[in-house]
């Protein structure tokens, strides 16, 4: 028979596991920048189109073409009708990649995105690893609307 602590420590490792791969943005290695507005992430299924500092962009960890961007984040909305886009771009990436990729994506129709970073610190709150922190969407009133 199993002590009873140690069933304790496997729930709580458990839901530690649980908690930490809830809200996870799925990028490569970008650095987010730091925003000031904003909400927390939801946690609900999403579909993340990443731009590194070199200005490549990636679909759910996937390396993609700036052509087939479009087409292949309308397919994977299409299966995943409930996920929302995300946009997660390094803070040293060229300002022209990110051009690109939200030029791509608007050509095809599909404006409905938040970009992410990360929460900037609050006033005399202790500075920890900017690395470990939730990422952020941006308030409604920074999303992109359509152009038009």
């Amino acid at each position: 028979m199993t002590p009873l602590i140690d069933v304790v420590f496997l729930l709580l490792t458990f839901f530690v596991f649980s908690l930490v791969l809830m809200v996870r943005a799925e990028t490569l290695d970008v650095e987010l920048p730091t925003l000031r507005g904003g909400t927390a992430a939801e946690s609900r299924e999403s579909v993340t189109v990443a731009v590194d500092e070199r200005g490549v962009a990636s679909v759910d960890g996937e390396q993609a073409e700036l052509v087939d961007l479009p087409v292949l984040v309308s397919e994977l909305l299409e299966r995943r009708p409930s996920a929302r886009l995300l946009i997660a771009v390094d803070e040293l990436a060229p300002a022209g990649a990110v051009l690109g990729v939200v030029d791509a994506l608007a050509g095809a129709g599909i404006t409905d995105f938040a970009l992410l970073g990360r929460p900037a610190a609050e006033p005399g709150a202790a500075t920890g690893d900017a690395a470990s922190q939730e990422p952020t969407e941006p308030s409604s009133a920074q999303e992109n609307a359509p152009a038009g």
